[in-house]
């Protein structure tokens, strides 16, 4: 036997088998709005402190199953929350998140990380205004994650600080030599991070 011949399969003759398609019967898809019509269970929830008080609104938590592939036969999706705001004022739903966290997770953590974008852009401002994320000048991708790292390690140690010594203290810092900048880590709520105005020290020699 030609030993090139060796482990070469015959090509298949014949039409491919037809790919297997999910029958889900009478069963269809509907829209996140048509999901939460008639859903019971709304709640207020309130997530931060904003400046004229506590932002709160109502909301509606569901286990749903996405609908992507629906057509095409795909089998069913794993279940997921869909999570729909609607406040006071407004007769129907203005907001909705699907989210694939823990069927466990309460609906005021589904809110909170919903509305987590305020502290994430907050958290973006200071890491540019007083750590320098965006002062990298040079051109190589090794020195700008260096860089990014160090600027990241700098915000984390600022964030730890702010909770020792506000647990330390009993409340906010006080002291004059210290500014505060009103900015949320995320997942830690509304935490004041102690900012002493210093700027992540990068040798871009180095790094580039």
């Amino acid at each position: 036997m030609d030993p090139a011949a060796q482990g070469h399969r015959a090509p298949l003759l014949g039409p491919r088998p037809a790919p297997t398609r999910y029958v889900y019967g009478t069963q269809r898809p509907m829209a996140a709005k048509e999901a939460v019509a008639h859903a019971k269970g709304w709640k207020t929830v309130r997530w931060r402190q904003g400046t004229k008080g506590w932002l709160t609104s109502r909301f509606v938590a569901l286990r749903v199953q996405p609908s992507h592939g629906f057509v095409q036969g795909e089998p069913p999706h794993k279940e997921i929350w869909l999570l729909a705001e609607r406040p006071e004022a407004e007769k129907a739903p203005t907001k909705y998140w699907l989210g694939d966290l823990p069927a466990s997770t309460s609906l005021r953590r589904l809110v909170r990380v919903a509305k987590s974008r305020w502290a994430i852009e907050q958290d973006y401002q200071q890491l540019k205004d007083e750590l320098g994320l965006d002062h990298y000048e040079g051109r190589g991708w090794i020195g700008w994650h260096h860089h990014l790292t160090l600027v990241m390690l700098a915000h984390a140690f600022l964030t730890l600080e702010t909770l020792r010594r506000k647990k330390l203290l009993g409340g906010p810092c006080h002291r004059p030599a210290v500014s505060c900048s009103p900015c949320c880590a995320p997942g830690l709520g509304s935490v004041p991070i102690v900012a002493h105005r210093v700027r992540a020290s990068v040798d871009h020699n180095y790094l580039t």
